[in-house]
């Protein structure tokens, strides 16, 4: 994989980055005990000048992926895309098309599991669609 908030990926190893992780955990506590939208931690985010991995602005979308990413939690979930045509490189949602695989206890967790649980819980009651 490759480096993400929190996180940097060296020779296929993941490392905890601490001031992304400072950043994580922030977007998670806010979240969750402050009890505030993920339009609302991403607007806080901005007005405290933090800047995604990317440098760019937060949006409640980019505040969404990082609540519902769970390597955020120590896991590693592996092919959640796949590749249909390896001459195009194309990749496509893995549906079921493929065999995902998950790894618990992959890498050092930046987010308690109990508080990711409890996180994904709230994302599951708040939208009616499910997670």
């Amino acid at each position: 994989g490759k480096s993400m908030l929190g996180y940097n990926v060296i020779n296929g190893e993941i490392f905890i980055e601490e001031n992304g992780a400072e950043i994580v955990k922030k977007i998670f506590t806010l979240y969750l005990k402050e009890d505030m939208s993920t339009y609302s931690v991403a607007e806080y985010l901005n007005k405290n000048n933090v800047k995604t991995n990317n440098g760019n602005k937060w949006s409640a979308t980019a505040v969404l992926r990082i609540l519902k990413n769970e390597k955020y939690c120590g896991d590693l979930l592996q092919k959640k895309t796949y590749t249909p045509n390896y001459l195009t490189h194309e990749k496509r949602l893995n549906k079921g098309e493929e065999d995902i695989v998950l790894i618990k206890n992959h890498h050092k967790p930046i987010i308690s599991r109990k508080i990711f649980n409890a996180v994904r819980n709230k994302l599951k009651t708040k939208n009616k669609h499910g997670f």
